[in-house]
Parts: structure tokens; C-alpha cells; sequence
């Protein structure tokens, strides 16, 4: 499966983005504020002060450096 990694699409602004992706078939991984609740959706919520390089790293359990 596909995957598509967006970033602050948890709010109604950002539900086109998401739904356009699930129908092009994508598991989508939304990282935000706001999460959006679809089964085929992964939400990681954070505030959005805390996002840095090695909150991506460990959330998205990256291993470069």
C-alpha cells in the first residue's frame, strides 16, 4: 500500500487532502494538532512548539542521523 505523510490536514481545512489520498488508495500518516478519525488514517497529534527533527525521528522511528 501506498503511503502519503501530511502535516496538519486534521482540521476541516485539511479533510480534501486526506480524503483525495484514501481515494487514491494511500494509508495516510497525519501529523498535526487535530486529528482526523478514519481507520486508514494514522494521527500522531503534537503541539505544534514540539515539532523538531528528533520528534520526527523518534515518531516516525526513523534511524538516520
Amino acid at each position: 500500500m501506498k503511503q502519503a505523510l501530511l502535516f496538519g490536514c486534521g482540521s476541516k481545512n485539511g479533510i480534501p487532502i486526506i480524503n483525495s489520498c484514501l481515494d487514491a488508495n494511500y494509508h495516510v500518516t497525519n501529523i498535526g494538532s487535530s486529528a482526523y478519525n478514519k481507520k486508514e488514517v494514522t494521527n500522531i497529534q503534537i503541539k505544534w512548539s514540539s515539532l523538531d527533527i528528533p520528534f520526527l525521528h523518534k515518531a516516525l522511528k526513523l534511524n538516520h542521523k
